[in-house]
């Protein structure tokens, strides 16, 4: 058998050498390739439990904003019916204002009227001469 030339070793060499760097490159992106897309895969499962979870506490909110909205509703119903309360009372209490500002007027015109009876009472009174004494 004879020795290779140093030829025949270099080029083996050089053949090993970028057997080498072809299984490197072609295994070692691949594998981090693959690190990367289990990463993201990680994060997307867990993006998605989050935005779940976010869906879930705005049903709850949502409900609850609705309650609230139906309370608000009601409370809304009841201030409506004392408004329409209160502005029955407010033209009750006009009218009876009204008739005691009616009957004051109707009072002071009795009292003129009275005032100027008396007057004319007085007046023939004075005119009048004075009866005698009764008999016994």
């Amino acid at each position: 058998m004879q020795n290779p030339s140093p030829r025949a070793w270099t080029v083996g060499l050089a053949v090993a050498v970028a057997c080498l760097l072809l299984a490197a490159f072609v295994a070692g992106p691949g594998r981090g390739m693959r690190t990367d897309i289990a990463r993201q895969r990680a994060d997307v499962d867990a993006q998605r439990a989050l935005i779940t979870n976010q869906k879930k506490l705005l049903e709850q909110q949502l409900a609850v904003v609705q309650q609230q909205l139906g309370v608000v509703q009601q409370q809304l119903d009841v201030a409506r019916q004392q408004l329409d309360i209160a502005r029955s009372q407010k033209d009750t209490a006009d009218r009876q204002l009204a008739l005691t500002e009616e009957s004051v007027r109707m009072q002071r015109e009795l009292l003129a009227v009275a005032r100027e009876t008396l007057a004319q009472v007085k007046e023939i009174n004075a005119k009048t001469p004075r009866s005698p004494a009764p008999l016994p």
